[in-house]
């Protein structure tokens, strides 16, 4: 049995909710996804400021994550880090790595 595409599922909720609204109140609501096709010009400026967002996210947060890191490692003996062999997008598998929260081993 397979289960219906979420948003499918979704776009059908909305669209039968949207129906009983008055046409005023309607055209209020923002369309998702961006009303023209995106240019290059466009996508090249999105993966621009989505690596400096990212980055400057990165370098505000590297503090914390230095002080997380050495708190697990002075509280308990084994590795920092947790990995874990995860199922993405279309099947695609990748490694996921987060602070270790238990002790090594607990999950066996």
């Amino acid at each position: 049995m397979r289960s219906p595409d979420l948003l499918t599922g979704t776009k059908r909720r909305w669209t039968r909710h949207l129906s009983k609204l008055p046409r005023a109140r309607r055209r209020k609501i923002a369309p998702v996804g961006l009303p023209w096709p995106a240019s290059r010009g466009y996508l090249l400026a999105k993966r621009v400021m989505d690596l400096l967002a990212g980055t400057a996210l990165l370098v505000l947060t590297l503090p914390v994550m230095a002080l997380a890191a050495a708190a697990i490692k002075l509280a308990s003996r084994g590795p920092i880090l947790f990995s874990q062999l995860r199922v993405g997008l279309n099947g695609e598998h990748f490694r996921m790595y987060k602070f270790r929260s238990m002790v090594p081993g607990a999950q066996d």
